[in-house]
């Protein structure tokens, strides 16, 4: 018995190897079989290849020069090339917002907290603010620039430790894992290129620009529903690119989905070390995320799909670093699921899972006496657009459930029907992705959902990672019950960052590094690089 406890022992260590070889060998396979380098847009790989080698080169030139990092050389040589093309007044536009947003989530969010948190929060805030301002003429660039100076007058001690950890972290992991690093900046600094195109997509000219460009223009938002049946559909992603479109003077898109990305970069890192991974396999799960091409297209848009990813990964980490009820902590959660449905309604199948995980996480204790806060706090970010709708339109998720809510302005049908997931569906998303996106070419999902797939189903076995794998793969199939669309799915992707599932569980020898100084000294949050006996 003892040798036959000790064989199964051993199979189930073997287990996590086997499931993720055998994801990466269906990877393999099914890009052979299916010929997908008949789809890979080879010119603009070779446009990214030499742009990434003159960053190389000139990062590396840098480095001689000044003795800084390899990769902070090269993050500066990618930083100048984006102010280059997306424009200086952009670039302090999004650094006055940046900052303004982290010294108001610093109202709410300890300082040994993440910085990119404290930022996520002041963004639900801010937007929320504006959102219930926006039919009063009340909007100018001066009034704009000055509230956004005091704010971060307001809190600029809070706004200086932010600044002073996050250039701490960025140090340590440097020093951990130099090489990491460095192919962390260069995924994300190719991607980044994306930003650099001007504004073109449809939904883009017909629907997102409508309210930055009337607020400029007029200080006040019309709200025409008849022109534009969107024109009262969930804002706050459109009302923070208003925000930086008024203090830079022009459209800032390009540099505010930048912003976000980087938001979500550091989030994916801090998520993965909540997880327990090693510097190097941060690294990865970054780089690996940055690269996938629907990161990639939520940088050429004004889409929401890039900042509700940055927000789930928030929640997300917030969730596993929390061990018990907090006031504080509900608040933020307020706040930060307030955001999520702040910039789309879809984001509900997102925020659901989340929301299950959280309450198992707290054992579904709750501070009560903090809810009646919570719920306010979730109206003055989240309500604006719902409520606005709903007085001037009779539908306050106007175009969507015509059926359910009759309004004027659309037709009464409830727009379209639940889909039927197959089997299959990774699989056809990966290797038939125009099924799903017929805007895009076959593998445009990324080849990493296949090659992790087992890694996935190998974390549900870990008790330390169950919950979290759970709440992911809900966020990934729920949108696509409601809506058979790959660019639904993104958020999922941040949830699921690249090789984190295969080792999550698993205490990792050696130092621990952090991104975002994560000291842990409050109530209920548990501390980074120890694995908690749970």
């Amino acid at each position: 018995m003892i040798v036959v406890a000790g064989k199964q022992e051993t199979y189930l260590r073997a287990l996590p190897s086997f499931l993720f070889w055998l994801g990466v060998t269906l990877a393999v396979v099914g890009f052979v079989i299916d010929g997908m380098w008949n789809d890979v847009p080879w010119a603009g790989v070779a446009v990214l290849g030499e742009l990434a080698l003159a960053a190389a080169v000139l990062g590396w030139v840098l480095n001689r020069m000044t003795g800084w990092s390899l990769a902070t050389a090269t993050a500066c040589v990618w930083l100048l090339a984006l102010i280059y093309f997306a424009g200086l007044a952009s670039f302090d536009a999004v650094i006055f917002l940046a900052l303004a947003s982290i010294a108001l989530g610093g109202a709410l969010v300890p300082s040994e907290w993440s910085g990119a948190v404290s930022a996520l929060v002041g963004f639900a805030v801010l937007s929320g603010v504006v959102g219930w301002l926006l039919p009063f003429p009340v909007h100018g660039r001066v009034g704009y620039i000055i509230g956004l100076l005091v704010l971060t007058a307001l809190q600029w001690r809070a706004v200086v430790e932010v600044l002073r950890s996050a250039l701490r972290s960025w140090r340590a992991a440097v020093e951990l894992a130099p090489a990491g690093t460095w192919l962390m900046v260069m995924a994300a600094g190719i991607v980044s290129t994306c930003a650099w195109l001007p504004t073109i997509h449809y939904d883009d000219l017909s629907y997102h620009l409508g309210l930055p460009s009337q607020l400029v223009s007029l200080g006040y938002y019309k709200m025409d529903a008849a022109s534009q049946v969107w024109a009262v559909n969930a804002w706050a992603a459109d009302v923070l690119q208003a925000v930086t479109w008024m203090v830079a003077g022009h459209e800032s898109r390009g540099m505010l989905d930048v912003f976000w990305l980087l938001l979500g970069l550091v989030l994916v890192w801090r998520l993965c070390e909540a997880l327990d991974l090693p510097p190097w396999l941060r690294c990865i799960a970054v780089a690996l995320y940055a690269s996938l091409p629907l990161t990639a297209g939520a940088l050429t848009g004004m889409q929401t799909e890039g900042p509700s990813a940055a927000v789930a990964a928030g929640i997300a980490l917030l969730i596993q670093r929390s061990s018990k009820p907090d006031r504080r902590q509900l608040l933020v959660f307020a706040s930060l699921f307030g955001l999520l449905l702040a910039l789309k309604i879809s984001n509900l199948t997102i925020a659901g899972p989340l929301g299950l995980w959280l309450l198992y996480r707290w054992r579904w204790h709750l501070p009560w006496r903090a809810l009646p806060l919570s719920i306010s706090l979730l109206l003055l970010v989240a309500g604006s657009s719902y409520i606005y709708a709903w007085v001037l339109t009779g539908n306050p998720v106007l175009p969507l459930f015509g059926g359910i809510f009759h309004s004027p302005y659309n037709v009464p049908t409830d727009g379209g029907s639940w889909f039927h997931l197959r089997w299959n569906i990774v699989w056809n998303l990966v290797f038939h992705t125009s099924r799903y996106a017929p805007d895009s070419g076959d593998g445009s999902a990324g080849f990493v959902l296949v090659a992790l797939g087992g890694s996935v189903l190998a974390a549900l076995f870990r008790r330390r990672t169950r919950a979290f794998v759970l709440a992911a793969i809900g966020s990934f199939l729920l949108p696509l019950i409601a809506a058979p669309y790959l660019r639904y799915t993104h958020q999922a992707f941040a949830l699921l960052p690249g090789d984190v599932v295969r080792r999550a569980g698993r205490c990792p020898r050696g130092p621990m590094g952090t991104l975002g100084g994560w000291r842990a000294r409050s109530v209920g949050v548990d501390q980074p690089g120890v694995c908690p006996g749970e």
